[in-house]
């Protein structure tokens, strides 16, 4: 019967240790797909509230991803949903992308940021003063911005790729200055694209394969890339222009 009864002991303690094991399991499960619920929720409201196609988002916590997934479409026409994995272009979230290459190139002595842009982009013609590339990565470099129907009626979604980097500065490189270097703010990207020659000037790599093996892979960005009309990206979200 002692024998009977520490059996039973021995079992019962055996079947409390396995259910205390199971509920430690179950309640972080059912609390994480409480808050990716709660997540993807908040997505679908940001989309309403933009009108956005397609959201999304990912959230790391401690090097550690956390969350990644997505709300609505990323191509309407078939109604592909957007996830996780969609490759979306960034935009001119790319320009933080240039500044960490310049900085780098900083770090290493290869360039300062008070260094004159025609140090690496001799095609940039003479301005009549010198222009920075503290100046450029500023916003105070003087160079204009886009114009309104530069790349025709249809606006960015006209926008014309170049794949000669001197082809495309010639594009805005002969307009005077709106300012001098230095005396005002403007947003320009047509001035963080001369930061394209600094990299292959300072480094001696192509400003993709720079990027790529010093800034995305190391981040551990490993689908990045430029958009390139041509190129096939699995994956990729389609943008789209909100209607007047």
């Amino acid at each position: 019967m002692m024998r009977h009864r520490s059996r039973w002991s021995s079992a019962s303690a055996m079947f409390s240790a396995w259910a205390l094991a199971v509920l430690f399991v179950v309640v972080p499960s059912v609390q994480a797909q409480t808050e990716t619920h709660s997540a993807l929720s908040y997505l679908e409201q940001v989309r309403h509230e933009t009108g956005a196609p397609g959201v999304t988002a990912a959230v790391s916590a401690d090097g550690v991803l956390v969350f990644s997934d997505g709300v609505g479409y990323a191509e309407l026409d078939n109604q592909t949903p957007v996830t996780g994995a969609t490759v979306l272009n960034v935009g001119s979230v790319s320009k933080v992308m240039a500044v960490i290459a310049i900085m780098q190139l900083v770090e290493q002595g290869k360039v300062t940021l008070g260094d004159d842009i025609r140090t690496y982009v001799t095609a940039f013609p003479d301005k009549g003063t010198p222009i920075t590339l503290r100046h450029i990565m500023t916003h105070t470099s003087g160079i204009r911005h886009y114009r309104d129907g530069e790349f025709g009626p249809n606006g960015l979604r006209s926008m014309r790729h170049f794949d000669d980097f001197e082809e495309a500065i010639q594009h805005f490189t002969e307009d005077p200055l709106l300012f001098a270097p230095g005396e005002y703010w403007l947003y320009s990207s047509h001035a963080f694209n001369l930061l394209q020659g600094v990299v292959e000037q300072a480094s001696g790599v192509k400003f993709e394969n720079y990027m790529r093996t010093y800034v995305w892979e190391p981040a551990g960005m490993l689908r990045s890339s430029f958009d390139v009309p041509s190129r096939v990206v699995r994956q990729r979200g389609r943008g789209y222009v909100r209607a007047s």
